[in-house]
């Protein structure tokens, strides 16, 4: 999994495994934007094909957030036509992790999606790294979020299935397809093509 964040998504990612005993994921953070993400996540899927690496999952994972990135689109094409799984946020990951908290049905930016897990969660500070440790909420709120996520109908298509997916070693099957946290409100649009996108 490469991700775009260098702090919360790895770090939860991370925890996430730990958690879940699932030693055999790679978590690669990067701080690029979307299209350098499918990159990077195109350049490791190459090395591991050309050194032969033989893994349990040999599928490779580009997860971003839709943010402002002017070249989203871009890197959701670029992934489709590299074979490179998509794991997308909208507007940022934290609304993933204020599912472990809360539901939230109102549309909301970044910042705000920052400042409200802020509010929710004593260690996350987003002028501070952005480091997301709650290992109570991870381990014993995750159902929960996942309940939320479910009920919040079309505002959401469900992301927390790419990490039960990655954590069994399973290919994700044809209903993960793309994991996509979509703000309220906001249409998920053409985040992936109709062989992608995860009906909600």
């Amino acid at each position: 999994m490469v991700t775009e964040g260098e702090k919360t998504e790895p770090q939860y990612i991370n925890e996430f495994l730990r958690l879940q005993g699932a030693a055999n994921v790679k978590v690669e953070p990067t701080g690029l934007d979307p299209r350098g993400v499918v990159e990077k996540a195109i350049q490791m899927k190459k090395e591991a094909n050309v050194t032969g690496a033989k893994t349990s999952r040999p599928h490779v994972w580009a997860v971003f957030d839709r943010d402002e990135h002017s070249r989203f689109e871009l890197a959701q094409q670029l992934a489709r036509s590299n074979g490179i799984h998509i794991a997308t946020s909208n507007p940022c990951f934290e609304l993933w992790a204020v599912f472990h908290y809360q539901d939230h049905a109102a549309p909301l930016t970044a910042k705000e999606c920052q400042r409200l897990l802020e509010d929710l969660c004593d260690g996350y500070r987003a002028d501070r790294g952005k480091l997301f440790r709650d290992e109570a909420a991870i381990r014993d709120n995750y159902d929960g979020a996942v309940a939320l996520h479910r009920n919040a109908g079309p505002r959401c298509l469900k992301a927390p299935r790419v990490l039960a997916a990655a954590s069994s070693g399973r290919a994700p099957g044809p209903q993960v397809r793309n994991q996509v946290v979509v703000a309220a409100g906001q249409r998920p649009g053409a985040e992936a093509p109709d062989d992608q996108r995860n009906q909600a």
